[in-house]
């Protein structure tokens, strides 16, 4: 008896090893399919999820929240001039900019190629409208290639739930229409 109930403890015990190893290589998948894997920002998924909660939170504790589309200029420049490889590092430095100046509240995500979206969440629309100014003069800054400075510059789309938008898709699609706008006066 006492021979069948260590064999049992031992079976429970690599059962739950097992468990723990499947669980863990779960959250591991599911956090890549969230992940922009140049970045490790979160992607165009992680942002409709992360948008859909913030407005969810900006409407019940009455405050605001402003969407930023914004797009890298002269990318594709970069690309062709110094190659994908040097473009994809005027990315991730991008990012870390990105992070480092946003706030913990925000969230900053990479939809795609040199497109990026910001979420501000603000007890005011002049509070998310100075966190947005602090982002934008960040990345005013030049990035070094090769021993060369290299100004990219940004061209900004900006929509504010609730005035704009109530629903992840309204707000993005004003935020893009703002990002166009910008991009043909520029």
């Amino acid at each position: 008896l006492a021979l069948l109930t260590a064999v049992g403890v031992i079976l429970m015990g690599a059962m739950l090893v097992r468990e723990r190893r499947r669980l863990r290589a779960e959250a591991r998948i599911r956090a890549l399919a969230l992940t922009d894997p140049l970045t490790g920002l979160p992607n165009r998924r992680a942002f409709q999820d992360e948008l859909t909660r913030a407005i969810g939170l900006a409407r019940r504790t009455d405050s605001t929240l402003a969407l930023l589309m914004i797009d890298l200029d002269h990318f594709k420049e970069v690309n062709d001039t110094y190659g994908h490889g040097q473009g994809d590092v005027v990315l991730v430095e991008s990012a870390k900019i990105f992070r480092h100046h946003t706030r913990e509240v925000d969230t900053v995500c990479r939809l795609g190629s040199d497109e990026f979206a910001l979420v501000v969440r603000a007890d005011d629309a002049l509070a998310a409208t100075q966190a947005v100014q602090d982002v934008v003069n960040a990345l005013t800054h030049p990035f070094w290639i090769g021993g060369q400075a290299l100004q990219t510059g940004l061209t900004v789309g900006l929509a504010y739930a609730p005035r704009d938008g109530e629903t992840g898709d309204e707000l993005t699609r004003r935020a893009g229409l703002a990002l166009q706008a910008a991009k043909r006066h520029s």
